[in-house]
């Protein structure tokens, strides 16, 4: 279990350092907070996947780790402020579309925070199992994550219904048509 919160921690630590020295401003950025989170979730898993090498010397996984870690942080990070500048060269214009966009502080967070949980809750689960400790599933789980799937393998049904209203509406569109 030392290895899965060293696994969750180091790259909050790696990252924050790509983010001290490219100097991107956190405070009331959404965008560079989101780049933080996926490029947390994307160094993570790859330790996760450099972690399943038993065959290698130690140092060399850990080094390839961190390198990954900086890497994945930094690129994201330096992608997103060019792509930025890119976007808008005048200073200011950025910070004003940024600020439009928002959303209210405490729905942002806590989007953010139930996307970790989620994600913290699956890479135990999945972490668990690897290591041979499955978490007990009961029948009532193991039903709810069949339903689930069909549910979102077939997209919520968004679709069919989109299908459905979309019929019904041509065809009162047609029957006002034919009125006129």
């Amino acid at each position: 279990m030392t290895g899965l919160v060293l696994t969750l921690i180091m790259p909050l630590f790696i990252l924050m350092v790509a983010h001290g020295l490219l100097e991107v401003p956190l405070q009331d950025a959404h965008g560079a907070v989101i780049f933080l989170f996926f490029s947390w979730v994307t160094a993570s898993q790859a330790i996760f996947s450099l972690s399943r090498l038993h065959d290698v010397a130690s140092w060399k996984v850990s080094g390839a780790m961190i390198g990954a870690l900086f890497l994945i942080g930094f690129t994201y990070l330096w992608a997103g402020e060019q792509f930025t500048h890119f976007l808008y060269p005048e200073p200011g214009v950025a910070d004003a579309f940024f600020v439009a966009a928002a959303l209210n502080p405490v729905v942002f967070d806590t989007m953010i925070l139930l996307a970790t949980v989620f994600i913290l809750v699956g890479w135990v689960y999945v972490y668990t199992d690897a290591k041979g400790h499955p978490i007990v599933n009961p029948d009532w789980i193991l039903a709810l994550q069949q339903r689930l799937y069909i549910l979102l393998i077939n997209r919520l049904y968004v679709d069919l219904i989109y299908m459905r209203w979309g019929n019904k509406l041509f065809q009162l569109a047609q029957k006002f048509g034919h009125r006129y």
